[in-house]
């Protein structure tokens, strides 16, 4: 960043995150089969397929009834989590910007974009893997290495601003 940050929009990290949420939003979700779009579970039948899983209270394994719902319900997929979750690193910046006089709060929400940018990370490392047919691999590679720079960035703001700010 050249020069103190008047806005959330000054800050070099948002800039970096808002071209990489260009990049996916225009390069990666539109090359994905339509099949990525939503999860159907309505054929899974907890009645046909019991769960089984440790009790909590230590007393060995037990059954289990319901851990979600099967109802036919459609359950975003890789696309929809992406398009949130490019988003929402720019959002929890600006967010947790308004939060910037208070360290403890400001580096709550840097957390939270470190997280998104982690999360990014795993969704376009599996695109690339299950789909080089239809995702350009050196492009997803460039947009990992982009959220892994952005994710240090955010890492190294959080330790600056410590420093910098006592707080409340």
């Amino acid at each position: 960043m050249d020069g103190k940050a008047i806005s959330f929009q000054d800050l070099n990290v948002y800039k970096r995150l808002y071209a990489a949420m260009l990049l996916v939003m225009k390069e990666v979700l539109p090359k994905l089969p339509s099949e990525e779009k939503f999860d159907l579970i309505n054929q899974l039948s907890l009645a046909n397929f019991p769960l089984e899983f440790p009790s909590l209270d230590g007393r060995g394994w037990g059954r289990g009834k319901r851990c979600f719902t099967c109802t036919g319900q459609k359950v975003p997929n890789s696309r929809n989590q992406m398009r949130r979750c490019c988003k929402s690193s720019l959002a929890i910046i600006a967010e947790g910007y308004a939060r910037k006089n208070y360290k403890k709060d400001w580096l709550k929400y840097i957390n939270e974009a470190i997280g998104e940018c982690n999360e990014m990370i795993a969704h376009l490392s599996c695109c690339r893997d299950l789909y080089p047919d239809k995702i350009s691999i050196n492009a997803t590679n460039k947009l990992i290495e982009e959220y892994d720079i952005s994710g240090k960035q955010l890492y190294r703001l959080g330790e600056s601003w410590g420093k910098n700010k006592e707080g409340v």
